[in-house]
């Protein structure tokens, strides 16, 4: 698993994620295909399997590699509540508008959470006989209309906020990118803060 801290939307200014933010993207429970890969147009309201076409769940192939789901979470906060008030739903969370802004309703921006899950199904596919519908997600889904992921925020304030205001965007491909060693966190948690 890969979690991607980006820096995005145009509210000012960009708050650190408080300890105790719970969210929610996808439904363990979901008995619908996920958004199908070929019809994403933005980055902010998707959970899809990356390389999957059109099946809105797993991938239709055994052949090339690993599957891997992708998550966005939305990344405005109302300010107030920690936790969604209506279970499976993130009320207390949104998506910013095509403007980039986040709603009066969820006024507070903070980081845009991206999570990739690999399923290291190489080896097992590798084996003769094997079909797609061989794969289960933990929840008995074998269709991966049930790919979720939880996030619970936990992170020590004085580091996230070095993390994200001492590590420079512009750098990413220099190796020492992260050179101030209250922020080397974003080195070893895979800490990332790009703009688009």
């Amino acid at each position: 698993m890969k979690a991607y801290y980006f820096n995005r939307g145009a509210t000012e200014p960009m708050a650190l994620m408080p300890v105790g933010l719970r969210m929610l993207r996808g439904n363990p429970h979901a008995t619908t295909p996920l958004v199908k890969e070929n019809e994403i147009k933005n980055d902010t309201e998707n959970i899809f399997w990356y390389g999957s076409g059109d099946t809105g769940g797993f991938p239709d192939w055994l052949d090339k590699g690993d599957w891997q789901s992708r998550t966005m979470f939305p990344n405005c906060w109302d300010g107030k509540n920690l936790v969604t008030a209506t279970p499976g739903q993130n009320t207390h969370m949104a998506f910013r508008g095509g403007d980039g802004t986040c709603p009066a309703s969820h006024p507070v921006r903070i980081p845009q959470l991206f999570v990739e899950v690999d399923y290291q199904i190489s080896y097992y596919a590798q084996r003769g006989g094997v079909k797609t519908t061989d794969f289960l997600l933990s929840t008995g889904d074998r269709r991966g209309w049930a790919a979720h992921v939880d996030y619970i925020s936990g992170w020590n304030q004085d580091s996230l906020a070095a993390a994200l205001h001492t590590c420079p965007n512009t750098a990413q491909d220099n190796p020492n990118w992260c050179v101030s060693p209250t922020a080397s966190v974003c080195l070893s948690v895979c800490l990332r803060v790009l703009n688009p």
